[in-house]
């Protein structure tokens, strides 16, 4: 990810034709057939970020995959915008970002993918199971799965209590 320079409330009309990084959220998008406009937000306030197809293929792809809450970087030139967008309603609506370089944070996976991931590796991973409540051996409150080598995730299933009924659960990689 790369190392922002301001955050998304600094950009003014004195930064016009700086360099910059800028790190958020998605907090829009806007599709006008060619450019692509995304306002971008963090704690500190937002910006308008334009992409245009001058800037490359690739960072048109990638900004067309743009959804709501991605966690984003972007490398760009501030420049003003033209006396009809200005958007007074808006600290930084003088000025918006013309991007060079989109990074799209990795750990910005939707649940999905991360549930696909997680029950991959688990299924792939499992050799044996033991159940463990350090707190309170006799309850079920909460379980324990020590997980290691590799054996089919159905198996390991097949070892669990057919009773168990517990409110949290923490899997932890390690020896049993």
């Amino acid at each position: 990810m790369l190392k922002r320079t301001l955050t998304c409330g600094d950009p003014r009309v004195e930064h016009v034709e700086q360099i910059v990084i800028l790190n958020g959220w998605v907090n829009r998008r806007r599709d006008h057939g060619g450019l692509i406009f995304v306002d971008l937000r963090d704690r500190y306030g937002l910006t308008q970020v334009v992409f245009d197809p001058q800037s490359g293929e690739k960072i048109m792809t990638l900004a067309r995959k743009l959804g709501l809450e991605d966690v984003i970087a972007v490398r760009g030139k501030i420049r003003r915008r033209p006396e009809n967008a200005i958007n007074r309603e808006m600290a930084t609506g003088a000025v918006e970002l013309l991007a060079i370089e989109l990074m799209k944070d990795k750990k910005d996976e939707d649940l999905t993918d991360q549930l696909t991931r997680f029950w991959t590796e688990l299924r792939d991973n499992i050799d044996d199971i033991t159940i463990e409540d350090p707190a309170n051996p006799t309850g079920n409150d909460f379980v324990l799965f020590r997980i290691s080598g590799a054996c089919r995730y159905s198996d390991a299933i097949r070892r669990l209590p057919s009773d168990l009924s517990v409110a949290g659960v923490a899997l932890c990689a390690g020896s049993v």
